[in-house]
């Protein structure tokens, strides 16, 4: 079997995905495959509340990797806001100490990264451009 070095997954298709393998009886297959990856990124966590199931899983894939594989999890929300979005407060908060205990936190300030990307608007002495 090929294990894969890096997965990058929004978080919102993560839990969808999860979903999908607790109704076809995958879900345990699906937490291995997480858990060999060397390199889990979780894009937009805790963008809006997580349900029950969606609040196990987080912990189960958390659990699995602390300490065997490294986690990236971006939030535009900082750690400490993350316990009220799940509904376990227990399994909340020991994902979260997982995660935290070992971590590196990088906080980004300023104009986002797709803001700094945006073309500049047009100067107003600029003429219009041409239409074809």
């Amino acid at each position: 079997m090929l294990q894969s070095v890096a997965c990058l997954v929004g978080a919102g298709k993560l839990f969808k995905r999860l979903t999908a393998a607790r109704l076809d009886n995958t879900l345990e297959a699906e937490y291995r495959r997480l858990a060999a990856v060397e390199l889990l990124i979780i894009d937009d966590f805790a963008l809006q509340p997580l349900t029950p199931a969606q609040t196990t899983d987080f912990y189960e894939i958390i659990t699995e990797r602390h300490l065997r594989a490294s986690t990236v999890v971006t939030s535009n929300r900082d750690a400490s806001e993350w316990l009220p979005l799940m509904t376990d407060p227990l399994l909340a908060q020991s994902a979260i100490d997982r995660l935290t205990s070992t971590c590196h936190e990088l906080i980004v300030e300023g104009d986002s990264h797709r803001r700094r990307q945006r073309p500049p608007a047009p100067q107003v002495d600029d003429p219009a451009p041409a239409t074809p």
